[in-house]
């Protein structure tokens, strides 16, 4: 999968390199275009053994050209051509972190041209697309989900941008030309996200099931060592991502235990209300209202216990005290 991203990468650097150097010449001139032309070569050179892919050298390759943009950036911290290909170059090492940091410079930037800040944001949003394939590899929902987002969020401000600019900026053609690029790429990478829909359902599934999965083992531990607290803040948790687990007659059960028999026969009620026929939670409500001597309702309980399970030896026990005190 790496090596067919590095070859496509390497395929669109060539053309945007010699495009970019192009506009470099009409907007700074012939002496101030030759920094531009260096970088330029860095970039085709580098994009070149990329695409032959000698895995010998390439990581090499990818650390000298580095330095060198590194180096004519210290010299021409203006030169935004030599920011996006020490971006890419970064992308190429898999170091999104330090190509995206590059890429927002160039667009926080005041000084920055319109055409740069249009690539950096479609640099940064093709850096993002990255790591989304990256996670789906890796099977991680979660971070799927957040990359997407910070997608949505990166077309969003780069559209918001480019309107703002067209409106105050004499380049409307050059700008709608561009806002049609980045409309492109977003419909590309839905399209990708629509293709992958079902797994990624399937990834949040299977995530939400394992996080419930430690949450209910570290609920036990905990209820296990008498930590009650922290044993409920751990099936609230359970709770939040399951709305079929039956939370309240857990946390009835913890309640109890604690002694906490008015918040315990809370639960056990609101597990009831939610399904009527929850032997656990009359059972639990049958428990805590004897520990606090309310016999009619005792009584009442086990009734119902009995009606669910005819062999149930508590109920029959409380009924026999109840009724040897009567």
């Amino acid at each position: 999968m790496y090596d067919r991203i590095k070859s496509f990468f390497a395929v669109i650097f060539v053309i945007c390199a010699v495009s970019i150097a192009g506009h470099c010449n009409k907007v700074y001139g012939s002496d101030d275009s030759r920094i531009e032309n260096s970088v330029a070569k860095i970039a085709i050179d580098l994009s070149l053994k990329m695409l032959k892919d000698d895995s010998n050298n390439t990581a090499t390759e990818i650390d000298k050209a580095i330095e060198k943009y590194k180096a004519i950036i210290k010299k021409h911290p203006q030169c935004w051509f030599a920011y996006l290909c020490l971006g890419t170059a970064y992308e190429y090492k898999e170091d999104s972190k330090n190509a995206m940091e590059l890429y927002k410079k160039i667009i926080a930037s005041s000084s920055a041209e319109l055409n740069f800040k249009a690539d950096a944001y479609l640099q940064l949003y093709s850096a993002h697309q990255w790591i989304v394939s990256k996670y789906l590899e890796q099977n991680d929902a979660k971070r799927v989900s957040e990359e997407y987002k910070k997608n949505i969020s990166i077309y969003e401000e780069a559209y918001s941008f480019l309107e703002n600019r067209m409106k105050e900026n004499s380049e409307a053609e050059k700008i709608g030309k561009i806002l049609e690029k980045i409309e492109t790429e977003k419909k590309k990478f839905e399209n990708k996200m629509k293709m992958n829909k079902d797994l990624i359902e399937t990834l949040k599934k299977s995530d939400i099931e394992i996080q419930i999965g430690e949450y209910l083992l570290d609920g036990m531990d905990e209820e296990e060592n008498k930590n009650y607290k922290k044993a409920i803040e751990y099936f609230e948790k359970i709770g939040k991502l399951d709305s079929t687990f039956p939370v309240y007659s857990n946390l009835g059960r913890i309640y109890e235990k604690w002694d906490k028999y008015k918040k315990a026969i809370k639960m056990y009620n609101k597990a009831i209300f939610l399904e009527h026929n929850s032997l656990p939670s009359h059972i639990g409500l049958m428990d805590c209202y004897f520990a606090i001597s309310k016999f009619d309702k005792v009584k009442a309980e086990c009734e119902i216990v009995l009606k669910m399970d005819p062999e149930n030896q508590k109920a029959k026990r409380y009924l026999k005290k109840i009724n040897n005190a009567e």
